[in-house]
């Protein structure tokens, strides 16, 4: 029985090392050493929830308990290790304030992710002292359309 070995290294690889010997394809697959498994950190916990669901119908040979489980490590990902956004350099001025928004990309080509489209966006909120939103940009409607964004406004741009 094939574990995979926890390396620091690990945790950014997509390719971890497994411990002992593993087959490295499911028909007529000869066990071997030194093999790494694929493990795809994305961002469509949708998909994963479809195949699970539909597994008769589709084929899919993966345990529930194997994908329920993909779905968490996909959910954690995307919470926890997608980007990491700071604000830097805030000021107020005669005629507003200024900011910069840092983000840094942790997650390689995985970001933008989203099904079925491939965007990201920052919403940002400024409230004054009473907490009272004096502005606002990149707010999310109910429909998933961004407010301001003439694309969702316009499908046809």
């Amino acid at each position: 029985m094939a574990t995979e070995k926890a390396y620091p290294e690990d945790d950014a690889c997509h390719m971890p090392v497994v411990e002992g010997s593993a087959p490295v394809a499911s028909v007529l697959g000869q066990p071997r050493e030194h093999v790494s498994r694929h493990v795809f950190r994305g961002g469509n916990f949708f998909m994963l929830r479809m195949l699970n669901r539909y597994r008769n119908e589709l084929g899919v040979t993966a345990l529930p308990q194997e994908l329920d489980a993909a779905v968490a490590r996909t959910m954690d990902h995307l919470s926890d290790s997608t980007a990491r956004v700071t604000v830097e350099g805030a000021a107020r001025g005669v005629n507003g304030i200024s900011f910069e928004v840092l983000v840094e990309n942790l997650a390689g080509h995985k970001l933008p992710t989203a099904y079925p489209s491939r965007r990201a966006w920052l919403h940002v909120t400024v409230r004054d002292a009473s907490g009272r939103a004096v502005f606002e940009s990149g707010a999310v409607r109910p429909d998933g359309s961004i407010v301001g964004n003439d694309a969702d406004a316009d499908p046809g741009l």
